[in-house]
């Protein structure tokens, strides 16, 4: 461990961590109470030392305008894969980075590792596969500008981003005509804005029904009312269907009736009648309900 100028130490372009000001005061505070209870971990390189473990108490220190801090010197990272996974290392124990850092900083290891597979990445990140996967996923395919702030503050998670992937790209196939009319790009924000109001569960984009069934007028609604629920618009469509199931089903219901109606009188024997008033008031009576189906039966059309 060696004390140098607080000048000649800087923040290492790799690091994930994109803002050093979380938890400042307490840092700061513990450094003018208790003193540093461990160096600034750097190597050495053009006269400066890089950091890899320590940002935040590096930047406490700026704030405190310290003069001088204790750097614990070690060897310098032999490639780019090497120090990123040496700043993961230092992160996994010792802070408390966020999802959008943790995504990053995957994503960038798995770029120095020449793209290799995830199970391979899993294995030197000591992660799950699944892990990495939806990662290195997440990151490539949205603009960072819209998830960063999310992933920092906790209104998005990786799990329901890598869920919506598959879920825009199902909407994509199946209704092509309303995503050319709206464009993915705005599809996407207003999903992530509904997301991060809670109109949208993870529940939800699992369930394909929604895009299997809406019509082109139910899902511009949904996507034009920045208000609605995708499970209240779901319910919306399953009342719709079983009404016309229902419509459907009474529409055949009185059809078979009046078919029967039509037989009854054609199997009507003429030569048998013993009393004709008996016989016309059956035949009224026939008439009437038969007259009653028919304006029901064109209500319904």
């Amino acid at each position: 461990m060696i004390w140098v100028s607080i000048s000649k130490v800087v923040p290492n372009p790799k690091n994930p961590r994109s803002n050093l000001s979380i938890k400042t005061t307490e840092m700061q505070h513990i450094i003018k109470s208790k003193g540093w209870e461990t160096g600034i971990t750097c190597y050495e390189r053009d006269s400066k030392y890089i950091i890899l473990s320590g940002h935040r108490r590096w930047y406490a220190a700026k704030r405190l305008k310290i003069n001088e801090v204790p750097v614990i010197l070690v060897e310098a990272p032999k490639s780019e894969e090497e120090e990123l996974k040496r700043l993961g290392s230092a992160q996994n124990e010792k802070e408390d980075w966020t999802d959008y850092e943790w995504t990053k900083h995957t994503h960038e290891m798995w770029i120095a590792w020449d793209k290799c597979s995830f199970e391979e990445l899993a294995n030197k990140m000591r992660r799950s596969s699944r892990w990495v996967a939806e990662r290195v996923r997440v990151f490539q395919y949205y603009p960072h500008n819209e998830i960063e702030d999310g992933l920092i503050k906790g209104t998005l998670n990786i799990t329901v981003l890598y869920r919506l992937i598959g879920w825009l790209e199902k909407l994509l196939n199946q209704k092509s005509d309303v995503v050319a009319s709206f464009s993915l790009n705005m599809i996407r924000a207003t999903m992530l804005l509904k997301i991060t109001k809670r109109l949208v569960s993870i529940d939800d984009l699992k369930n394909e029904k929604f895009i299997r069934e809406s019509n082109d007028e139910q899902l511009k609604k949904f996507l034009q009312d920045n208000r609605m629920k995708l499970s209240d618009c779901l319910r919306e469509i399953e009342e719709s269907n079983n009404g016309d199931l229902l419509e459907k089903k009474e529409k055949s219901s009185y059809q078979h009736r009046i078919e029967n109606m039509k037989v009854c009188f054609s199997q009507l024997n003429v030569d048998d009648i013993t009393n004709v008033r008996e016989v016309l008031a059956h035949i009224n009576k026939v008439r009437e309900e038969l007259l009653k189906k028919q304006s029901a039966l064109r209500k319904l059309i």
